[in-house]
Order: structure tokens, then C-alpha cells, then sequence
């Protein structure tokens, strides 16, 4: 999805088999590298490649602390629809990745908006027992991030440019370390938002957005 400066890449692929991060988001603002992944493994050890391949590692859903499309549910399907309303960018997904071991169903919803100053998201969880559940967001190293006293949102500085990250829903918000892997392999220190929760409902909903001030 792009628009104005903004672009949103989301990993959209129709099945899973080594690659665990469904629904990943990487957003880039002009030449800024804003969030995504925690980086390449190329070159790294067995331990890094299974920590960097992780959904955990990404800008993505896990359930349960642990990879979608794993164990009994590798090869399961994921679906996307994208389309524009409005002017806006839209693109719709669903996978399967955890259905066999905990039948789950997930669902991300992913709107930019014709101005590039809203990223709206929303996070779906349908299923019918409770589930641990966390939605990340890696950030670059170089970018500033912070949380509201209230944990309720968060102020994003990109150089001169500052979002607000905003979210609703039955879930907590909290700012965590992150690490950075560059193309040459170094590694960085950065920054995670993470919004962690568990499911209450068959049809657990998590709203969250981008906004820029």
C-alpha cells in the first residue's frame, strides 16, 4: 500500500511453510525505515535464524508465545483481499496458522489513508477458549519512541515528524527492548510497542492506528 511518502508492506503470501510471520507489516516513510521486522538471519547462527525467523520477531500476531503456521498447521492456508475506499488503500487478510493447535482464526485489517497520515489497523482473534495473545511492532533503531503515563498510547519522532500510535480494546500496551539486524549483519538496540492480551470473547477485536500530528 503507498501513498503520498508513506509505504506499507504487508506479507500477504497464500501459504506458509519456513516462512512463521503471516500479516507482517513494514512501514517506510520517505527513505525511513520506521518498523518491521527484526532483521535478515543470512550468515547468523542456527539460534539467530530460529530467533529472527520467529513470529515474535516480526510486526505481527502470535498466539500462545509461539510461530504461527508450526508443528501440525504448517502449510495452512491465508487469504488477502485489497481494494481502495474512499481514496483510502485497503487490504484484508486471514490465516489459519494456529487453527489446528488452538483453533484460531486470525484476521488483520490494514486502511492508509489517501493522505498518508492515518495507518488504521485491526487485529481479530476469533476462537472459542481464552488465548494469550501479543501484537508487536519493531521499530528502527533511530526512531524515538515513548509511552503516555497512561499507557494508552504512544509518541513516535521521526526526525522533525512525530505520530501518535493510539489502540482500543482488551488489551495492555507496553514498551519493550528490541534488536536490529542489518543487511551486513550488525546488530542494533531498538524499540517494540507490544500490545498483549487474552481472548474474552469468540470474536476478540484490537484496534490500533498510526496517526501523524
Amino acid at each position: 500500500l503507498s501513498t503520498s511518502n508513506v509505504i506499507l508492506i504487508v506479507d500477504a503470501a497464500t501459504s506458509y511453510y519456513k516462512n512463521k510471520s503471516p500479516h507482517a507489516l513494514e512501514i517506510s516513510i520517505g527513505k525511513d525505515r520506521i518498523l518491521g521486522s527484526c532483521g535478515p538471519f543470512l550468515g547468523k547462527s542456527d539460534i539467530w535464524k530460529d530467533a529472527l525467523s520467529s513470529s515474535n520477531a516480526h510486526s505481527s500476531l502470535s498466539i500462545e508465545n509461539s510461530n504461527a503456521f508450526s508443528g501440525e498447521d504448517e502449510g495452512q492456508i491465508s487469504k488477502s483481499k485489497r481494494f481502495k475506499i474512499n481514496g483510502s488503500e485497503r487490504i484484508e487478510l486471514i490465516h489459519y496458522g494456529y487453527f489446528k493447535r488452538f483453533k484460531a482464526i486470525c484476521k488483520r485489517e490494514i486502511e492508509l489513508s489517501d493522505t498518508g497520515k492515518i495507518i488504521a489497523g485491526e487485529d481479530i482473534i476469533e476462537a472459542n477458549k481464552k488465548l494469550k495473545f501479543a501484537i508487536r511492532f519493531h521499530f528502527s533503531p533511530l526512531i524515538d519512541v515513548s509511552l503516555s503515563r497512561d499507557n494508552k498510547s504512544a509518541l513516535i519522532k521521526i526526525d522533525r515528524r512525530v505520530w501518535d500510535f493510539r489502540y482500543s480494546g482488551l488489551a495492555n500496551l507496553s514498551l519493550s527492548p528490541s534488536i536490529n539486524i542489518n543487511d551486513y549483519g550488525d546488530e542494533k538496540n531498538g524499540l517494540q510497542l507490544v500490545l498483549e492480551g487474552i481472548t474474552k470473547n469468540v470474536k476478540q477485536n484490537i484496534l490500533w492506528g498510526f496517526f501523524q500530528n
